[in-house]
């Protein structure tokens, strides 16, 4: 049955978190002693509100009851993203994140314009594994880094430069959903064994080992366990089997137990985490700042233009968090943890509601890799993980990760509309009224 055509909340919520990213650089301009209204300072929430527009619009015209929440947390989010470009990086790195929102954006609009594409896209999940995992490849090679002997994260096709350990996220979950929807009944039903389940769970081991051996070899330790950690999760999911995630926490434990002895960056890493003071001066001076800013913001915050966030290394990617902290204080860092937190229930609920396993799968697959990613750049600026060099999604500065997790919010509003699904044919009800006629035929004959 078609849903409501007027997305009346929806339409509300955009409102609200774009004018409150109009308020953010007001702030700003504010700040910096420039008037605050002038409409070439509220540009790029005008060019938020516009693409926001699009997909509510989009979201409309389907009249399929989609999520009306979702999309304004993650507009929330983008806004305060955009903000914190133009206040950590100037103009620059705002026109270039602003780029990058509307190539985001234009990209989730297909997707709702398009679910079926979801579905046709299943045929070819061994397809989107190895192209993920040629793309890593390509880069070990062929990539490039920020600096001499640094690691190469970044490969460029002409004038264009991304991070393939990006995309690699969204094309591996696009993997295992299909995957898991194919086999799922399988490892329901087949024991947990040697010759069981293993069978079924080893083409899932083959291309998520290539892909965490390629990122080590890149040195790119962050996303090696966001995968991984992901894919846990997601069999655990499918199958409800406690061993899975037992046995992934081992595979990790073994996994820092070797890298600590063989890879210099986890050595480096995992000292600066267990005490950045002794090196404050040196390696563990991006952390030390860090932890300056958060603590200096107090209840309140010092208020946006106000702080020195940008004394923190890298803060427009690795320590976004922070500049949050020392600006709009506890206040504003516990609303973003808030929206994160909500962020990951509404998806959540979309992969509960959804009508097939595939739709049901990428859903969860997205968020999980959207809320675990969250969770392990919060972690390392709080002091609670080593820093793996993540980005914050919605958040952080970085083309290749605010495309790859617009079209996976693009993916969960799909998975949440229920024509995206195939029909489903109720079973008959033959057992129970067997049952029945059974119960009355022994009646009878004991009559």
């Amino acid at each position: 049955m078609p849903g409501r055509r007027f997305r009346g909340l929806e339409l509300l919520l955009l409102l609200l978190a774009t004018g409150a990213s109009a308020i953010g650089f007001a702030s700003l301009r504010w700040a910096g002693g420039a008037p605050p209204w002038r409409p070439e300072a509220l540009w790029p929430a005008g060019l938020l509100l516009g693409v926001a527009l699009t997909v509510h619009v989009g979201l409309t015209l389907s009249r399929r009851p989609a999520d009306e929440v979702l999309l304004p947390l993650v507009v929330t989010l983008i806004g305060l993203g955009l903000v914190l470009a133009q206040r950590l990086g100037g103009d620059d790195l705002l026109r270039r994140q602003a780029l990058w929102l509307t190539i985001g954006g234009a990209l989730l609009t297909l997707l709702l314009f398009a679910p079926h594409l979801l579905f046709f896209s299943k045929r070819f999940q061994f397809t989107w594994a190895a192209l993920g995992l040629l793309l890593v490849a390509l880069t070990a090679v062929f990539g490039e880094g920020p600096g001499p002997g640094a690691p190469k994260l970044a490969l460029s096709i002409g004038p264009l430069t991304f991070q393939p350990a990006e995309p690699l996220k969204l094309l591996l979950v696009l993997f295992f959903a299909g995957y898991l929807a194919d086999t799922q009944a399988v490892l329901l039903r087949t024991p947990l064994r040697w010759g069981g389940t293993l069978p079924y769970v080893l083409p899932l081991l083959l291309m998520l080992s290539l892909g965490v051996a390629l990122l080590i070899l890149q040195r790119d330790l962050g996303t090696a366990i966001l995968l991984f950690g992901s894919f846990i999760l997601l069999l655990y999911l499918a199958t409800a089997q406690w061993l899975y995630p037992l046995a992934g926490l081992g595979g990790v434990a073994a996994a820092i137990w070797l890298s600590l002895r063989i890879v210099p960056l986890v050595q480096q890493r995992v000292s600066i985490w267990l005490d950045p003071w002794s090196q404050a001066s040196d390696r563990g001076y991006q952390v030390v700042q860090g932890f300056i800013a958060i603590a200096s913001g107090g209840l309140l915050g010092r208020g946006l233009g106000q702080g020195m966030p940008d004394v923190v290394p890298a803060a427009h990617t690795d320590f976004v968090f922070a500049a949050i902290a020392e600006e709009l204080g506890l206040l504003g860092a516990a609303a973003v943890l808030c929206a994160y937190l909500l962020l990951v229930h509404r998806g959540f609920r979309i992969a509960l509601d959804a009508r097939h396993s595939y739709a049901r799968f990428l859903a969860a697959g997205s968020i999980i890799v959207i809320g675990l990613q969250a969770l392990i750049i919060l972690g390392g600026n709080l002091g609670l993980l080593p820093l793996t060099g993540l980005t914050l999604p919605f958040l952080s500065y970085g083309g290749s990760s605010l495309i790859t997790n617009m079209v996976l919010v693009g993916l969960l509003l799909t998975a949440s509309r229920p024509e995206t699904a195939p029909a489903v044919v109720p079973r008959p009800a033959r057992p129970r009224l067997e049952t029945q006629t059974t119960l009355t035929t022994r009646g009878q004959g004991a009559a």
